[in-house]
């Protein structure tokens, strides 16, 4: 059975809504069979669930947000990214294609597919203030503001919040849209598809 921990979750209510909202967006991108999904809670707890089913030989893969921008020179080396700035206890072993981020975060997905929030906030969603730069580009602490900016005229919801927003979002993506707009959206989809169809081949 693969594994997939993803940086999240934190409480049995929002743990049980990441599962349920990945297991959808997987099943959206056309993924069969879906690998089991594990809320890792925060990224160095996410790392370290990875870490352990890794060492007792279990088929794992990380999902977590890169923080930041990635240049470059790391593109399809998420390890050596994260090795960049995480002081975590690094084990031998580590595959590319066990490894992936969102960039910078997953609220980033949701501007790849605009539709979603403006079908999940309402008419008075202000869709035009959203920055339309590269989804990858736009820092990760800007997210909050640039969502409640455009929320803040709609009634029952006038801001974002995370807990009670983000997977409710999520669930309205089209994951195609993301992929085209995020390499490293497209990098974790076609490997998690081709991992997948390996386990029944």
């Amino acid at each position: 059975m693969v594994k997939l921990i993803i940086e999240g979750g934190g409480y049995p209510e929002l743990d049980s809504e990441l599962r349920k909202t990945f297991n959808i967006l997987l099943k959206k991108s056309g993924i069969s069979p879906l690998p089991r999904i594990i809320a890792g809670h925060d990224r160095t707890k996410a790392y370290d669930r990875f870490k352990t089913l890794m060492q007792n030989h279990e088929k794992a893969i990380l999902l977590i947000d890169s923080e930041m921008t990635i240049s470059a020179n790391y593109q399809g080396r998420p390890w050596d990214f994260l090795k960049s700035f995480e002081q975590w206890d690094w084990v031998s072993g580590l595959k590319d294609e066990d490894c992936h981020l969102m960039v910078q975060c997953m609220e980033a997905w949701f501007l790849a597919d605009k539709k979603c929030l403006t079908d999940y906030y309402g008419a008075k969603f202000n869709v035009n203030s959203l920055p339309g730069s590269p989804i990858e580009n736009i820092p990760k602490g800007q997210f909050q503001s640039i969502l409640s900016h455009a929320a803040s005229q709609c009634k029952s919801k006038n801001k974002y919040d995370k807990g009670r927003d983000s997977f409710k979002i999520l669930l309205l993506v089209d994951p195609d849209k993301v992929r085209t707009k995020s390499y490293w959206a497209e990098r974790f989809f076609s490997t998690i598809s081709q991992i997948m169809k390996t386990e029944i081949s």
